[in-house]
Formats: structure tokens, sequence, C-alpha cells
């Protein structure tokens, strides 16, 4: 006999992952990882779906939940801020990053003091001359890049990136190169495509 069903979006295991799960032809239930995060993603946790014939305005019991349709997970909203109230393009604790750039970033977004940021900047020796070390305290399952510019106006290039498995902090080791008279650098942060 053929089964028919609608196919379960959530992420059952806890990594930042979706995963689907569907019943085959043959009447066995199948589950397939979806990727979901990285670079290139939509907000994954937010976009899931529990149940037959279901949609986000529907999950209010979903481990992927979405009462008020804002395409952010109402456990964020509700562990953070204690209602739904508050969206990803809010600024909860007004300290100039959105609640889903801090969602990402995993920083506090009910603490303006806890933003992505370095935590130190030095110069000194490396071995290929001298050097600046940005340190960053970076969180587990989190792509980090640091980029560069010459002029604000123009394009921001990728100097390093790194994938962190688990927290610590982590130095990013630049050459200081004597014909270059200014840089700008920043530090960009997005979910790790595989992280568990």
């Amino acid at each position: 006999a053929s089964q028919r069903s609608t196919p379960v979006c959530a992420n059952i295991d806890s990594d930042l992952n979706l995963e689907l799960l569907y019943i085959s032809p043959a009447g066995l239930l199948s589950c397939y990882e979806l990727t979901t995060s990285g670079d290139h993603a939509i907000n994954s946790a937010a976009f899931g779906w529990n149940g037959f014939l279901g949609d986000r305005g529907e999950l209010s019991n979903g481990p992927t939940g979405d009462r008020d349709s804002d395409l952010f997970p109402d456990s964020y909203e509700l562990g953070n801020f204690k209602t739904i109230a508050f969206g990803p393009d809010n600024d909860f604790d007004h300290d100039r990053f959105t609640n889903y750039e801090e969602f990402v970033a995993a920083t506090n977004p009910t603490d303006p003091n806890d933003q992505l940021s370095f935590l130190s900047m030095n110069t000194g020796e490396g071995d290929e001359g001298p050097e600046i070390q940005f340190l960053l305290q970076a969180k587990a399952g989190r792509s980090y890049k640091l980029m560069s510019t010459q002029d604000l106006q123009s394009d921001w290039s990728v100097v390093q990136s790194v994938d962190i498995i688990e927290d610590r902090a982590y130095p990013f080791n630049v050459a200081i190169q004597s014909d270059i008279p200014q840089c700008f650098y920043s530090i960009r942060v997005s979910l790790t495509a595989d992280s568990d």
C-alpha cells in the first residue's frame, strides 16, 4: 500500500541544520539532513514545519516554532526576551547589532556589552616580519572571516577564514605590508554548514 504524508522539517538533533523526515512510497521512514547554514543560507532555525499540512503560523508546539511568522525561532525570542514581540531585525539591547546578527554570532542580545569584536590587537614580530595579531573570542559552530580594505569606499576582501569547533580565543595574524599606507579590518561571522 502507498503512504501519503507531508514531510516534517525540524532541527531534531539540536545541531545547526534542519532534518527532513518523510515516509517513502515503500512505507519506510527516511531522514535527510539539509545543509541550511553557512554564508548563503537563510535563517535555518526558523524554517521548519512540524506536521501534516502545517505552516509557519501553526508551529507553536514545534521545535522550530514561529507563531508570529517573523522567520525567527520563538524559542530564541522567549529564551532571551520572554516574549515573541522582538523579531530578527530589532535591536533589543541597542548595541547596533540586530537580534539576528547576535543569534548568528552567539552573543547575548540583551547585553549591550556583549558584541562580536576583537579582544585585543597587538603588533609584533612574526615568522615573516612585522605583523598584527587580532585576538577574537570565537564560538563553536561559527565561521569567522577577517576582512580588509585599504579604502572604506572600496570592496572588502577576505584575509583569513576559520571554522571553529569549540569555544576558544582565536588569533588572526596578519603581516604588515610597508608599501600600504593604511588598512581597515573587519570580522564577519556565519553559521558553519557542518556543525554538530
